[in-house]
């Protein structure tokens, strides 16, 4: 058994400093609780103010306990270079020699993370000293890996027999939650303001229609008496022609001794008759012409 090699008073006959012999207090303290971890600081504390050869013995049995057999190994060595006459000497060969066998059937785990953590726990044991390192029998075992602010890591680690492995552990941070700021106080509603009715949109007068001229609508009746005053002319002409016509008729055909000039009167006839048509057609049309011009002088 590890504890049967326990140097409890191995500083009470060096004579060390007051801190020291505490130190190594608080570690047998601590060992015999089974708090191996607490017990090794306190021990490397009492060693670094008086490093007596028996202090180191202790430590050598802290780390076998912690399954660190390489550094317990290291300890022990150590211990026999400078009491190799010691009445534990025989018990620390023993040691070494169950060491050797059990680091050849176990394996060794070296456990490193990134940031450092705050506790280890693997095989059912919490570590507090970084790197974790420990030997186990084969198998598989379950690590946990925990620090604030971090997802908690947890894996099984398998250990080959005879074999030394490490295994890394980068642990993910917990995304970060937003502040949440104060709302806002609500603002004061606006007031509401009713718009003024657009006035009545005015219709645009309609563009005024330009006054007739008077000049305008004299000279329309001038032109349409004119007219009517010229239309006489080739009505009088007609008349006369048919008059004419008609008195050349008569004579050609009622007065007697007239076949010689007959047919110069016919033609005459004929002229004269053409001559009325052209004077009633013309007279017609003036008369026309001078009704229209009077009648859009009226209108204007």
């Amino acid at each position: 058994m590890p504890g049967a090699l326990l140097v409890v008073a191995c500083l009470a006959a060096a004579g060390p400093d007051e801190a020291a012999r505490q130190y190594n207090k608080e570690a047998i303290a601590a060992y015999r609780v089974h708090d191996y971890e607490a017990a090794l600081v306190a021990f490397e504390r009492a060693w670094e103010l008086f490093p007596d050869p028996k202090v180191r013995l202790n430590m050598a049995l802290a780390n076998e306990n912690l399954n660190r057999f390489d550094d317990a190994q290291l300890h022990y060595e150590a211990f026999l270079r400078q009491y190799p006459l010691h009445e534990k000497a025989p018990q620390v060969r023993r040691k070494l020699k169950e060491l050797a066998s059990n680091m050849r059937k176990w394996g060794k785990v070296v456990v490193t993370v990134t940031p450092e953590p705050d506790s280890v726990e693997l095989a059912g044991r919490r570590f507090r000293r970084w790197p974790v390192k420990a030997w186990l029998e084969p198998g598989g075992y379950p690590l946990k890996v925990e620090k604030q602010g971090y997802h908690v890591h947890q894996e099984t680690v398998v250990v080959d027999k005879g074999q030394r492995g490490e295994v890394r552990v980068s642990l993910e941070p917990l995304a970060a939650t937003p502040a949440t700021l104060p709302e806002p106080a609500p603002e004061p509603p606006a007031p509401v303001v009713t718009p003024a009715p657009a006035p009545a949109a005015t219709p645009a007068p309609a563009p005024a229609e330009p006054a007739p001229s008077r000049a305008a609508a004299w000279l329309t009746r001038s032109a349409g008496a004119l007219a009517l005053v010229g239309a006489a002319g080739p009505l009088a002409l007609a008349a006369a022609s048919a008059g004419a016509v008609a008195a050349i008729y008569s004579v050609v055909w009622f007065v007697p001794g007239t076949d010689f000039y007959r047919v110069p009167l016919q033609a005459g006839v004929w002229v004269g008759a053409a001559a009325a048509g052209a004077g009633l057609l013309l007279g017609v049309v003036t008369v026309a012409a001078g009704l229209s011009a009077v009648v859009a002088s009226l209108l204007l």
